[in-house]
């Protein structure tokens, strides 16, 4: 059910994003044709890719307020009431936001957070492809040359702001702090570089998981959840939420530990890029926080030290540490801490009694989508 569900919510943003970006081409047109372009390059690495994680955990968190909580905003679920409202509706009908794209007047509040969200992402994106010197991105070719990349990731971030106007202030300032949460996180990503930690093995973990939390599981799964349910009214502070929280932070983790898996032994055409990126620019992943522990036992960690961080990187170097990860153990191991912490996950969730039944259903599956995802 999950896919099939993640196909609809991507089917139905894209929609909007490919009209959106339309409008805002013509417009532009009026002003550069360059200008125009550059809104075409920020449609094209926005709509060539992605699941759509987050509109999708928007969706959801908006959708999974349970049926007999009466909402907190109902001049806001007003507006839901002649297209079968988000709270009413099974999740197989997410198609009920598609027939509101066909004018201005129309457009469904919930579908512009989604939106936004991706817009968000995009800019994210744009500029961590600056910052590491990528040359692709989903397949196809990042933003060049970087000046021109940074003022596409800065348009992404004002269109973002843009379609999030008239959403209720809570929505808003669930999006303040996952804007300064996922900025912080890729801040703390750039100083874990190879000079900061490399004679800090006991650091090496608190700080990674710290990054995980902040640069991918609050952005990527509990604050669009959390402004899910702002959109509809339904946030409160109740415990339960906060525990519901722990969960999907913790799928956030298993998710960039996923990420940092695939980017060594990822299949490069799925994955969207190059093998051993994170290698390359001395990035702290899970592999290195293990290889750190271990690697000093077996007397290679000299050898690895040399290729963590060294620019040129050839494929022998990238074979020879998928190599030594494997004969370790290291490669097993990183499996399977995953899926220890996707079963507590899928074990706490369904203890949870204030959520649909069916989200609740669609949150398991991503506890256990997240290990086996091959992009």
């Amino acid at each position: 059910m999950l896919q099939e569900e993640l196909k609809k919510v991507k089917s139905l943003v894209d929609e909007f994003l490919r009209i959106f970006f339309e409008g805002k081409r013509k417009k532009l047109a009026s002003v550069d044709k360059e200008a125009a372009n550059l809104v075409k390059e920020i449609a094209d690495i926005t709509l060539r890719g992605g699941d759509r994680f987050r509109p999708f955990m928007v969706w959801l968190g908006a959708h999974a307020q349970n049926q007999k909580s009466k909402s907190k905003n109902q001049n806001y679920k007003s507006k839901f009431k002649n297209n079968k409202s988000v709270l009413s509706v099974p999740c197989e009908s997410v198609n009920l936001i598609r027939d509101n794209l066909s004018g201005e007047k129309k457009e469904n509040a919930l579908i512009k957070i989604m939106a936004a969200i991706e817009l968000l992402h995009s800019f994210a994106l744009i500029h961590d492809d600056v910052m590491d010197s990528a040359a692709t991105r989903r397949g196809g070719p990042t933003i060049q040359p970087p000046n021109r990349a940074i003022l596409a990731g800065d348009l992404c971030f004002t269109f973002a702001d843009e379609l999030l106007n008239g959403a209720p202030l809570k929505v808003k300032e669930v999006y303040d702090e996952l804007r300064e949460e996922v900025i912080i996180g890729q801040h703390l990503d750039v100083l874990a570089s190879k000079s900061k930690i490399k004679n800090q093995k006991s650091k090496i973990r608190k700080l990674l998981f710290e990054i995980y939390e902040f640069k991918t599981a609050r952005y990527t799964f509990w604050r669009p959840f959390e402004m899910g349910m702002a959109a509809v009214g339904g946030y409160s502070e109740r415990s339960e939420e906060s525990h519901l929280k722990k969960i999907l932070i913790q799928i956030g983790a298993i998710f960039q530990m996923r990420d940092d898996y695939l980017d060594l032994f990822g299949d490069e055409k799925k994955f969207g890029k190059k093998i051993g990126g994170d290698l390359k620019e001395g990035k702290l992943t899970i592999w290195h926080e293990k290889a750190m522990r271990r690697l000093g036992k077996s007397g290679e960690l000299g050898r690895y030290g040399e290729i963590w961080g060294k620019k040129n990187t050839t494929r022998e170097d990238i074979d020879w540490v998928k190599t030594q990860m494997e004969k370790l153990g290291i490669k097993k191991e990183i499996e399977e801490e995953m899926k220890e912490i996707s079963e507590k996950a899928v074990g706490e969730l369904r203890e949870i009694r204030e959520i649909r039944e069916d989200a609740k259903k669609l949150l398991i599956e991503m506890a256990e989508f997240v290990i086996t995802r091959k992009m």
